[in-house]
């Protein structure tokens, strides 16, 4: 059974017959949009849940360590992918960026990229962007 990505492809709007397959770049968005959800937020959450929000009594410490080696490793993958480049896929800011950057952003506010100096820049030039800031100012409004 083949499994197929139905996400517009970055650019332009859902066509019949998208699949998922195309440019290097659409394959990065792609593996992005959906590596955030299986590996990285599982990781994440899993810390909160243990250090944060279970009661004293139900956390459990060793599942913290192991979920903090567990996205060390993750989070090397997306360093390793943003090295040399300024977004997730095409050069561009696209909804990769925005799932990666609220991740990695959540990842920030637990104190877990300590070693990860480039992600905390390419957190920061995502909140500098200005549809960021209206955002930000509305969620505060909210509150």
């Amino acid at each position: 059974m083949r499994v197929r990505g139905y996400l517009p492809v970055p650019g332009r709007p859902l066509q019949a017959g998208d699949s998922g397959s195309g440019s290097r770049q659409t394959g990065d968005y792609y593996r992005f949009c959906f590596y955030i959800y299986n590996t990285l937020e599982h990781q994440l959450l899993e810390i909160f849940l243990h250090t944060r929000f279970l009661p004293e009594e139900q956390r459990k410490p060793e599942r913290v360590e192991q979920a903090k080696n567990l996205l060390q490793a993750r989070l090397q993958i997306i360093s390793d992918h943003l090295a040399n480049r300024s977004f997730i896929a095409e050069e561009r800011f696209t909804a990769a960026d925005v799932l990666v950057g609220s991740a990695l952003d959540w990842a920030d506010m637990q104190g877990l990229l300590g070693d990860f100096p480039g992600l905390r820049g390419y957190i920061g030039k995502l909140k500098a962007r200005p549809a960021y800031q209206i955002a930000h100012e509305v969620e505060v409004a909210r509150s």
